[in-house]
């Protein structure tokens, strides 16, 4: 299972993997640590609309496909 989370320090959108046991998730791009709280990730404006744009994406995906 995987969620995406975006970093705080560039707003890159990450895909996180929720099997990865203790080890912090990183982001891909600047390598600066993504702080989660279990499954919780704290995010500012850019994040949220970051993460609006890709549900949208997904969501036409599989209505397209349908």
């Amino acid at each position: 299972m995987e969620t995406y989370a975006p970093c705080p320090s560039c707003h890159r959108l990450n895909r996180i993997s929720l099997g990865q046991g203790a080890k912090a998730p990183v982001c891909g791009a600047c390598k600066a640590d993504i702080p989660m709280q279990a499954l919780v990730v704290e995010v500012d404006a850019v994040g949220l609309q970051k993460l609006i744009r890709l549900e949208a994406f997904k969501a036409w995906l599989v209505q397209d496909s349908a």
